[in-house]
């Protein structure tokens, strides 16, 4: 069984209508350390890269931008700033929204993690996403969702709407196939019509347990 949750106190001010991966990087009851929290692809900048793209024809870490990293974070200007991909265009370029800090530019270093983990052996697994929308950044009369991505596909989604301006959890269990090395990761989007809203610390969490190996 692997749980992984957020450690810090907020991922804070996700954008409006925007699949955003949650980046949990602390785990428990994680035996294999199947859950990755490290560096996916870093490198600066390339002609070519604006506000709203990151081109790079020259990765520094030997990597290649790839499906699976729809929603992660990037990070740049020593993590002054962020956005989330919103597609992978090729394996050179990406598009992202800006949600934090200074416009990404050519010449700028960023950094994308994982958050993610990744199936050590095929089989069925119970799988639980749970999302803590926190107090007051929830805006009412609006939808939140919560969503278990594979390889960066949404597989399976659950959505609150919420009545009040107040915290709350939106959560999904599923019974789920999943082949090794593939990754699965803790996804959100809301329709709050702003890009303040946050989710909140230990209560937002991945956990998953092989139920039965393909191989018996």
């Amino acid at each position: 069984m692997c749980r992984a949750y957020l450690p810090s106190a907020l991922q804070a001010d996700l954008p409006d209508s925007t699949v955003c991966r949650i980046e949990l990087s602390a785990t428990t009851f994680d035996p294999g350390s199947n859950f990755q929290t490290d560096t996916w692809q870093e490198g600066v900048g390339d002609a070519g890269s604006n506000a709203t793209t990151i081109k790079d024809s020259d990765p520094t870490t030997g990597w290649s931008f790839v499906p699976a990293m729809l929603g992660a974070l990037v990070t740049w200007d020593s993590g002054a700033s962020s956005g989330y991909i919103t597609s992978v265009d090729s394996s050179t370029q990406v598009t992202i929204t800006k949600n934090k800090g200074t416009d990404f530019a050519q010449g700028d270093t960023y950094t994308v993690k994982h958050a993610d983990y990744e199936v050590p052996v095929s089989g069925y697994y119970s799988v639980t996403g749970q999302v803590n929308w926190f107090s007051n950044s929830v805006v009412a009369d609006k939808w939140y969702e919560v969503r278990i991505h594979i390889d960066g596909i949404v597989s399976r989604a659950a959505a609150n709407h919420a009545s009040l301006q107040n915290g709350f959890d939106t959560n999904i269990t599923s019974l789920m196939h999943l082949e090794a090395g593939e990754l699965v990761s803790l996804c959100t989007q809301h329709k709050a019509g702003v890009g303040t809203v946050d989710v909140y610390h230990t209560w937002t969490s991945l956990e998953i347990q092989l139920v039965q190996a393909d191989n018996g």
